[in-house]
């Protein structure tokens, strides 16, 4: 196997040599860091998996940013919401539909989204678990993070 060859099979100099970049241009197209580096990572478990493919017909780093394209793509396609067919009904009746004879709620409304205190512990355990992460040495911190 050539040096070049090796590169190009090689996860940790995929990170080593291009994270920044990817994670640069993940960050510049979705609205938070933890999307990004969530982004980069299956990026590089996609070309793991499927690192006998690359034909070398490109540079290493134009693959990698191909497939974190594809990647960012499959995130929004997730992201749209799905139609929902209204019912006329329901605004001719309007709430006398909604409550019952005991002025209760016939089903109960839905969750309104994310909980703010849920999200900002989550966003204080991402903190800590990334102060850890850049304490650790690299393989270790990249086995972590791939896992």
């Amino acid at each position: 196997m050539t040096p070049g060859q090796e590169t190009a099979t090689n996860p940790i100099t995929w990170l080593e040599e291009y994270g920044d970049v990817l994670y640069r241009f993940a960050r510049a197209r979705v609205k938070d860091s933890f999307t990004a580096e969530d982004l980069v990572q299956e990026t590089l478990l996609a070309a793991y998996r499927s690192r006998k493919k690359f034909s070398g017909r490109s540079t290493l780093r134009t693959w990698l940013i191909g497939i974190l394209r594809h990647k960012i793509v499959d995130y929004y396609r997730k992201q749209k919401p799905e139609q929902v067919e209204e019912n006329p009904d329901d605004f001719v009746y309007g709430f006398d539909n909604m409550f019952d004879a005991k002025e209760k709620w016939k089903v109960k409304p839905g969750d309104w989204g994310k909980d703010p205190e849920n999200e900002y512990e989550r966003k204080e355990l991402m903190t800590m678990i990334h102060a850890c992460l850049d304490e650790m040495p690299k393989k270790m911190s990249l086995a972590y993070t791939l896992r």
